[in-house]
């Protein structure tokens, strides 16, 4: 269109997604560049509409997942009504990025509240360091940790038969 700069080609993909691809073949990641938010397990003060969470998967390959519970689910007075179940797969190319990123982190919350969900983003292991399939390997493990795990908001407030898969990116494919 006349009148619009075009954007700068991107020339490096390393400079522009801020890692360094190391002669071993492995990258190192800045990981300051992404703000990261700490999850809200409880609020005693109401301030807060969704609470969110982190939980272990499998602590020997380092995987997790952060809930997100709306807190209406809490002012429920029968446990009858559970929340529909929404497991997200963020992006990120399967090199970067995690679910305590803040726009991971707001993106699911926002979905909770919108939806009254409960939602549950899997972080699973990045490439290079783990080849692929490890990080489908991961996120197919936690479908199995969420049918087996004692995890209380799970248990108490999501209806397991009414599970739903959702990414973005790499995450969605």
């Amino acid at each position: 269109m006349s009148g619009e700069t075009p954007f700068a080609p991107i020339t490096n993909p390393f400079e522009y997604l801020q890692v360094v691809f190391n002669p071993d073949g492995t990258l190192t990641r800045n990981f300051n560049s992404f703000p990261r938010v700490v999850p809200k397990p409880d609020d005693s003060e109401g301030q807060t509409p969704v609470l969110s969470k982190d939980v272990p998967i499998n602590p020997s390959n380092k995987t997790w997942a952060r809930i997100f519970l709306p807190c209406e689910a809490l002012d429920s007075s029968s446990t009858a009504n559970k929340l529909p179940l929404v497991v997200y797969y963020n992006g990120g190319g399967f090199i970067l990025l995690s679910p305590d990123l803040v726009i991971f982190h707001k993106s699911c919350s926002d979905l909770a509240q919108t939806i009254l969900a409960v939602v549950l983003s899997v972080n699973y292991r990045l490439a290079p360091k783990h080849r692929l399939p490890a990080a489908y390997d991961d996120g197919v493990e936690a479908l199995h940790w969420i049918k087996t795990t004692q995890e209380k908001w799970l248990r108490e407030y999501a209806d397991l038969s009414n599970c739903f898969l959702m990414g973005s990116s790499a995450g969605g494919n």
